[in-house]
């Protein structure tokens, strides 16, 4: 009798077991997680829905806006793909004025740009600086033969319209590669290096490389060997349109080089320097006193001066065109790499392409618009910026989906979904800043069921890599 009672209890065990959904596996999963140590001062939301009909199979705190991190990416790409089309390319034009009723032969390059980010990236084949600048030389210095370069015009904020940052982004970020502000004319993807050597725990580290196309920049360096296993823990301080940036903090001992990576302050007067140095060495001839002027005003320090505009008593010698990449490769990078200056790019030509200014504002207010016109609740979405980096930004895990939901039944879907990385064998983008650990994305189970999910985590204490590694076990879940 006691072995029947026995098997009883344990066929019933089972069959409970047997019978327990995914969302009490997560409610489960949840709960425990809620109760752990690093989760003391925390806020855990979860979303999860059916990827083929939309329902819900189980959410906790989805309600409740959430710093997003990179997660808020997936707004921004499904936004302007929607928007502007997966085909969408922006054009640069790099054109050759000559000064009428001038008999020393003078005259102008204008750079017009239109906020291409992948201008001069190393990502694509026909886009690195060092091609695009020895085709633009070779073809300004061939149609403007014997002509004396005096000035160089950048067309890149329209006037009135001076800022490149988002309002949301810190200080300490801005000077770094990942907070580069973005304007009509992007270089390089705004970036550039400083190689350093370090030598034991506590002495200065030695500058051994710094980037010539930051020659105008002046620095003050306070950077020493850290700990070993310290890792990097610079930072770069410069304000947009600064000549002077502060470089701060530790990088790891005992290192030949080590390569850390700022953000122009600049960057239309830094192309204008390098295509100023490429005409020369391709033959150009070039005025000792050659100025340098933007839409926004004179960027040489070294003259006020006004540059007469191209449009005024000048003439159109030639013109070059250059093409970016189509839109849904740049999106690919902007998700795969998580490169913040796409993200800002990508909200200023909303708006520039809707005759709404170079704004970054406006750009939010189209794509919130746009979101709530798609079923999205405006009290589920606050955006300060297109790419997450601001502490600011608050979205919800539902919000999350509903994009993610949208973008499947889209015709752009397949460039979309593969933009997407994978992290612990799941399709899904991840989001990280201080304190907010973040995943949205896609998953078929091996049972063949298919989830759209999102996860976040903010004001958790201690490692973040800890806290990672207890996220996937709740969203091993869905595997």
């Amino acid at each position: 009798m006691k072995k029947v009672c026995l098997l009883f209890t344990f066929s019933v065990n089972c069959i409970l077991l047997l019978a327990q959904t995914v969302g009490d596996k997560l409610a489960k999963a949840v709960s425990e997680l809620e109760k752990d140590p690093q989760m003391e001062a925390a806020l855990v939301s979860l979303y999860v829905m059916d990827a083929d009909n939309g329902s819900l199979v189980y959410e906790k705190n989805s309600r409740y806006g959430m710093a997003p991190a990179s997660t808020q990416k997936l707004f921004t790409a499904a936004a302007i793909l929607e928007l502007l089309g997966e085909k969408f390319r922006y054009k640069t034009a790099i054109n050759l004025y000559e000064y009428a009723n001038d008999p020393l032969k003078s005259g102008m390059i204008e750079i017009r740009g239109s906020g291409d980010p992948s201008l001069g990236s190393w990502r694509y084949a026909g886009t690195k600086k060092e091609a695009l600048l020895k085709d633009w030389s070779k073809a300004l210095v061939k149609a403007g033969s014997g002509l004396k370069l005096t000035s160089i015009y950048l067309y890149d904020l329209p006037p009135g319209n001076m800022q490149t940052i988002p309002d949301g982004y810190i200080w300490q970020d801005m000077g770094n590669y990942y907070g580069a502000g973005t304007s009509l004319l992007n270089w390089n993807e705004n970036q550039y290096d400083i190689v350093f050597r370090s030598g034991a725990t506590g002495t200065p580290a030695t500058i051994i490389g710094l980037d010539t196309m930051q020659k105008q920049l002046k620095y003050r360096f306070s950077v020493f060997a850290g700990a070993a296993g310290s890792g990097d823990n610079t930072y770069i301080y410069a304000a947009p349109f600064a000549r002077e940036a502060v470089v701060n903090g530790t990088i790891p001992p005992n290192q030949r080089s080590f390569t850390i990576s700022g953000s122009m302050p600049d960057a239309g007067y830094t192309l204008a320097l390098s295509l100023q140095d490429q005409v020369a060495l391709s033959g150009g001839i070039i005025d000792p006193k050659i100025q340098i002027h933007s839409s926004r005003g004179p960027v040489n320090l070294e003259s006020a001066d006004p540059v007469t505009s191209p449009t005024i008593s000048s003439s159109l010698i030639t013109s070059i065109s250059h093409s970016s990449p189509i839109l849904d490769s740049l999106v690919f990078w902007f998700l795969r790499k998580s490169i913040n200056l796409y993200g800002e790019a990508f909200v200023k030509t909303i708006a520039y392409e809707r005759k709404d200014g170079y704004r970054l504002d406006k750009g939010l207010d189209h794509i919130t618009n746009f979101w709530t016109e798609n079923g999205i609740r405006k009290s589920e979405i606050s955006l300060l910026d297109g790419s997450g980096l601001s502490p600011q930004n608050r979205v919800t895990t539902r919000a999350l989906c509903q994009v993610l939901k949208y973008s499947a039944g889209r015709s752009w879907f397949p460039a979309f979904q593969d933009a997407i990385p994978t992290y612990n064998g799941m399709k899904m983008k991840s989001g990280s800043i201080n304190g907010a650990r973040a995943f949205a994305g896609y998953h078929k189970s091996a049972k063949g069921k298919k989830y759209i999910f999102a996860m976040v985590v903010n004001n958790y204490n201690g490692n973040a890599g800890e806290v990672v590694k207890k996220m996937y076990d709740v969203l091993d879940l869905l595997k």
